[in-house]
């Protein structure tokens, strides 16, 4: 039932923002999270359950949030390629996100990607409630075709054969 752009996908998974004794931290990008506009989507990763019962348990409500069950690495490129925005402290993810034009929210104490950020098409929410609204709503619609080329046109594979032809002439 989820309609194109109409919908926000989350990954939280790293001990930064899921162990125990961050629970603040993470309460911090829940409150966040949970206000949004649109649904966001959260394939719950099974590091991350303990401490969402936790803070359900406590009583905090997931307003806009909505957890899965964890999706297969082509499912979670599909709800990229649909979604609004994607927040998220994966490693790759962010990469992913602007290849496919979307505003990306890092959710990471430490400044990772330099390249997505200095050229604004990725935003940093940091460590509080504060840093984490102020990312999302500074987080912009990065041009595709520019990050595309930016990221190699898509032609890695031919490239790579090129390289690898040239080497086995050449040896």
């Amino acid at each position: 039932g989820l309609k194109d752009g109409q919908f926000h996908v989350m990954t939280l998974h790293r001990p930064e923002n899921t162990d125990m004794e961050n629970y603040a931290r993470f309460c911090d990008i829940m409150r966040a999270v949970s206000a949004l506009d649109k649904p966001v989507i959260w394939p719950l990763h099974p590091r991350s359950a303990p401490i969402l019962k936790r803070y359900t348990d406590a009583g905090h409500a997931l307003g806009a949030v909505r957890t899965v069950p964890p999706l297969t690495y082509l499912k979670m490129l599909a709800l990229v390629k649909h979604c609004d925005m994607v927040l998220t402290d994966s490693g790759g993810l962010p990469r992913e996100a602007v290849w496919n034009g979307k505003r990306c929210v890092m959710l990471s104490r430490l400044e990772t990607w330099h390249d997505l950020v200095a050229k604004g098409w990725a935003t940093i929410g940091k460590t509080d409630h504060a840093s984490l609204v102020g990312a999302i709503e500074n987080a912009r619609i990065p041009n595709a075709a520019v990050t595309r080329e930016f990221f190699g046109s898509g032609q890695a594979a031919a490239r790579i054969l090129s390289a690898l032809e040239r080497f086995s002439i050449s040896s």
